[in-house]
């Protein structure tokens, strides 16, 4: 159980990391500022990942029955 919710925290971080570069990939495809991702900033880029990650670890300890969040 303890490698489930392990998995469940880095696939809930991978995820929200991957949420989070897509956003800013499509933000800057759309835009015409080229230097999008420069400006966002690294601790704005981590803050954001881990609140999307957030989420997916609700989800998925939800789907996966961790019982983390009891």
């Amino acid at each position: 159980m303890a490698v489930k919710r392990i998995a469940v925290f880095v696939v809930g971080l991978a995820i929200g990391a991957a949420v989070t570069f897509g956003i800013i990939s499509f933000l800057q495809y759309t835009s015409q500022d080229p230097l999008l991702l420069q400006k966002f900033g690294p601790l704005n880029f981590i803050l954001a990942s881990v609140m999307f990650g957030a989420i997916a670890v609700i989800y998925l300890d939800a789907v996966l029955k961790t019982d983390i969040l009891r």
